[in-house]
């Protein structure tokens, strides 16, 4: 990105550290590898969690819909050994605060107080609320996912440079740049068939938006 020498100079702020900062590429940098860890398609990108061979896929109750019964199939599909984290669209809060557990009852799921604030936790695992998920009803609005089996590379972390003497020193413009060397990739590249020859279980499991 490029600005002007004159705006660096009278600025009430160092654009510079701002740019190094969570809101400049630092973090924008971090929210872009965290989006393509779950849902990139490879390549030039990490392979994400959301689509991958080896995570297995759960069909959902009631198309649109996230229920109890939902989340119980999706601990079914869980591999055994994992220790899981609940990965959840942000627009599924509303849907998953009311959740009614068994025989309707929903402080069954959460806590019935909402002065104590919502329940971090869904069948003893923690719940991740987050924008990078696709909306509720679509497939990958939630996932149950253990984060050891996830591989990455990273080769650099975040460098940023600048300089006066660039492609736009001729525009009185000082120019900056970002580099950052990462790739992931899901461990198992299938999906893993218990003793029983029937079940199929994964780390990584995801509610579809076909209806069983």
């Amino acid at each position: 990105t490029y600005a002007s020498d004159e705006i660096l100079e009278d600025s009430a702020i160092s654009l510079g550290d701002f740019l190094s900062g969570p809101m400049g590429f630092a973090g924008g940098v971090q929210w872009h590898e965290d989006y393509a860890c779950l849902r990139g398609v490879g390549g030039q990108q990490p392979r994400g969690i959301l689509g991958a061979p080896g995570t297995a896929i759960v069909p959902r109750i009631t198309a649109g819909q996230v229920s109890y019964v939902d989340t119980v199939n999706m601990l079914e599909a869980f591999l055994p050994s994992s220790k899981g984290a609940w990965i959840m669209s942000h627009s599924l809060l509303p849907s998953i605060v009311q959740m009614a557990g068994p025989e309707g009852n929903p402080s069954y799921v959460w806590h019935p107080d909402a002065t104590k604030g919502i329940s971090g936790y869904l069948h003893g695992m923690p719940v991740v609320w987050t924008e990078k998920m696709p909306y509720r009803g679509t497939s990958g609005d939630i996932m149950l996912i253990d984060a050891r089996y996830y591989l990455i590379g990273d080769r650099q972390a975040t460098t940023i440079e600048s300089t006066k003497f660039g492609a736009r020193w001729e525009y009185d413009e000082t120019s900056w740049r970002v580099v950052h060397r990462v790739d992931g990739q899901p461990w198992l590249s299938h999906t893993i068939t218990l003793q029983d020859g029937i079940s199929v279980v994964s780390p990584f499991v995801v509610l579809d938006d076909e209806v069983s």
